[in-house]
């Protein structure tokens, strides 16, 4: 007997979840668990994308000993570190990169025009799915119990894409 995919289109409904098993707890909140995993693919991507165009740019700015071209550079890789790092957070549901993920959009929107559509994207999917509870510490013991839960979302593979 086949085993049901969570990912599966589940019954919403408001529920009380305390008194939900892990199972049920996990199917509740499989379409949440999506949109997070694809805000931190996009977060991944787009900061080593980044950081890959701001180290050339920063390259360039050094050969011709440009200082405010170097400075922009700099603050560019900054961003595009913390784009990577909140990335990661997203990706293993740490309670830290819920806010700033969200306030991370928000900066997306200002590098028109394909930002804008990202960050709008990634705000809604921010503001409407990332529940509290999927960042809790029982949701991500819940997770780490899951043996396929990394056969699907490896880390690695928007950094190498970007």
């Amino acid at each position: 007997m086949e085993t049901k995919s969570i990912y599966q289109s589940p019954e919403q409904s408001a529920r009380d979840t305390s008194e939900m098993s892990d199972l049920e707890l996990r199917n509740y909140y499989s379409q949440d668990e999506i949109c997070v995993q694809a805000v931190a693919w996009i977060y991944l991507f787009s900061g080593s994308f980044v950081a890959v165009l701001t180290l050339v740019f920063l390259k360039l700015s050094t050969d011709i000993d440009h200082l405010l071209l170097q400075f922009m550079s700099f603050c560019t890789l900054i961003v595009s570190v913390v784009f990577v790092l909140l990335g990661w957070g997203m990706r293993n549901y740490e309670p830290w990169s819920r806010t700033p993920a969200r306030f991370a959009a928000i900066v997306m929107m200002f590098f028109v025009p394909l930002g804008t559509l990202v960050g709008i994207i990634c705000f809604f999917l921010l503001k409407e799915r990332a529940h509290r509870e999927i960042f809790t510490v029982k949701y991500h013991a819940i997770l780490l119990s899951d043996p396929l839960q990394n056969k699907y979302h490896k880390f690695w593979v928007p950094i190498l894409i970007g």
